[in-house]
């Protein structure tokens, strides 16, 4: 910030113990060094907010130009109908997909509810009064 050498900090280090006396020169060193430090604080954290808001107006005009990119997309090759016809399909598809499951699962049950019931009538009767 300041460049100072060895021989102007005595300098201004003799002045102050002339006009300040040895008696007060040591609290005044401490509250310029208070002071000071308060000072770059408060430069650091001007600077950061500086900072954070050409960041953030980047990130606006970044977010900008990417809903206008996205616009011209969907403006330029974008049809509903289309996309609405596409989606109705797919949900059909899925539709009777789970129907065609619905029918086999059925048709699997009813399957082993014969098969249970056709061993059950094959058994011997003894074994066949054990069962129920």
């Amino acid at each position: 910030m300041f460049d100072i050498g060895f021989s102007e900090l005595f300098i201004l280090v003799v002045i102050a113990l002339l006009v300040l006396g040895p008696e007060r020169l040591p609290g005044a060193v401490r509250k310029a060094g208070l002071i000071i430090g308060k000072i770059k604080g408060s430069w650091q954290s001007i600077q950061n907010e500086i900072n954070n808001e050409f960041e953030a107006d980047e990130l606006r005009k970044r977010i900008q130009s990417e809903a206008d990119n996205a616009q011209q997309t969907l403006n330029a090759g974008f049809d509903a109908d289309a996309y609405n016809q596409k989606i109705l399909d797919q949900e059909r598809k899925i539709r009777a997909d789970i129907e065609k499951q619905t029918t086999l699962s059925q048709e699997s049950n009813s399957t082993s509810d014969v098969t249970e019931k056709e061993t059950t009538s094959t058994l011997p009767l003894s074994q066949n009064n054990d069962k129920s």
